[in-house]
């Protein structure tokens, strides 16, 4: 007989944190940063996942989205964000 799993989800974005950009009109190298994701806090990428990793969570799914810059450096660039998806199965009552 099969038993049915209920499952517990939580969602995260990830995004790339710039913590320097290039001088003015694109001089002066290039944007640089560290990929991003928010779950009770702010994590680097690969510490969020072990974090979540650590509550028994599984990454099921990431969800490509984007931001158009309305306002900051040059107008008309597309920035990628991500939804990760995660789940745990939930404890038996």
């Amino acid at each position: 007989m099969s038993q049915t799993i209920k499952w517990k989800y939580q969602t995260a974005t990830c995004w790339f944190k710039i913590t320097k950009r290039p001088g003015l009109f694109g001089t002066g190298g290039k944007e640089e940063g560290y990929w991003a994701i928010q779950l009770d806090r702010e994590y680097a990428l690969l510490d969020g996942l072990n974090t979540m990793g650590e509550r028994g969570y599984e990454l099921v799914a990431i969800q490509p989205d984007l931001i158009f810059n309305a306002g900051q450096g040059s107008p008309g660039w597309i920035r990628p964000i991500y939804m990760y998806v995660f789940k745990k199965p939930l404890e038996p009552d």
